[in-house]
């Protein structure tokens, strides 16, 4: 048997005990075998014992926040240890041991993913043997409360950034591509009869003097979603919604990567499959050959439900004439009109 000392944030190591699933961004961990464990450190004090249950294997589905880590054993929880019974690897025995076994520590054995040598393995897993389990643990009310505190630092954070342009009394006008297809994607959605939001962060925002708040509902209503889906949708750039469901987002990507706008949609079918929603990504046509090369990359393309056929593209010339020239008319439409503003992205 083989033991490994890893680090990860708190987070992650509470989705990793929900999904029994280590990952990586690389193959460095392909040595690992069945039987091996791991001791699992947050903030430099030991937090958990898994012991591996499979070799290594590739797994596309996303499952932690900050990245894909596609590159996975699965596990078997030994023991999760309360944050105030964690063992502390600052500990003097402990860090003389690591130090004298495995100089410079933190690059050789934990980046590395390389063992532990055996007498230092065996003091921890004693250490760790004689602490008691966290009782009462539950990976899914921790990480809900984790992503609530996200999320209300978020909403404070816009809310300030709201406050300030209230307070200044100037909507920011810039005039920009993105600010006008979320501008025109809003005006065509109230034309329709849908309500419509854009995110708190954007509602400051003006085009041609108007600011985006007059088309967006203040608030998004409660919607039956966990806060992982939640902080995806309140942050798409725009959505339209009909007895308050959303129906319709949309991502407008101008001067930021095109793989984010993607990205999130891409989660929102993997967190919810039967989500039945229209999704659109709307760009210049000098983007379009990037939007249809992104979306068909083997991340997105390669599941049982791809990117590219829940997806079409809006080309921003295209919408801003049909605005203009239809603007009298708008009230007539119904939302098929969407089939012929946008366009498959297919291959």
């Amino acid at each position: 048997m083989t033991v490994y000392l890893q680090t990860l944030n708190e987070e992650n190591l509470h989705i990793c005990t929900q999904y029994l699933t280590w990952g990586s961004k690389t193959r460095k961990i392909a040595t690992w075998e069945e039987g091996d464990q791991i001791i699992a450190y947050v903030d430099r004090e030991v937090a958990a014992l898994f012991t591996i249950t499979s070799s290594m294997f590739y797994n596309e589905a996303y499952l932690w926040p900050s990245d894909l880590y596609p590159y996975r054993v699965s596990l078997q929880l030994d023991k999760m240890i309360a944050r105030d019974a964690r063992i502390p690897l600052t500990d003097p025995e402990l860090r003389e041991m690591l130090t004298e076994h495995h100089r410079g520590y933190g690059v050789s054995i934990v980046l590395a993913a390389r063992p532990l040598n055996a007498e230092v393995a065996d003091t921890l897993l004693a250490r760790i043997d004689d602490v008691a389990d966290w009782e009462d643990y539950h990976p899914e009310l921790l990480l809900e409360d984790i992503e609530g505190q996200r999320l209300r630092a978020i909403d404070a954070a816009v809310e300030a950034i709201v406050q300030t342009q209230a307070e200044q009394g100037i909507p920011d006008d810039d005039g920009s591509p993105h600010t006008e297809m979320q501008f025109h994607l809003a005006s065509l959605g109230r034309a329709l009869g849908f309500d419509v939001w854009i995110p708190k962060a954007d509602q400051h925002r003006a085009y041609d003097g108007m600011p985006l708040a007059t088309l967006s509902i203040a608030d998004l209503p409660p919607l039956p979603f966990n806060l992982e889906v939640l902080r995806i949708i309140q942050n798409i750039d725009v959505i339209w919604l009909r007895d308050g469901h959303p129906t319709h987002l949309f991502e407008v990507e101008h001067s930021s990567a095109v793989y984010s706008g993607l990205l999130r949609m891409s989660d929102l079918i993997t967190l919810i499959p039967s989500l039945n929603i229209d999704l659109y990504i709307c760009s210049g046509r000098e983007r379009y050959n990037k939007v249809l090369a992104e979306v068909n990359r083997p991340t997105f393309s390669r599941r049982s439900q791809p990117l590219a056929s829940r997806c079409r593209f809006i080309e921003f010339a295209r919408l801003a004439t049909f605005m203009a020239a239809q603007q009298s008319y708008l009230p007539y439409f119904s939302a098929a009109i969407l089939d012929e503003l946008s366009e498959s992205l297919r291959r």
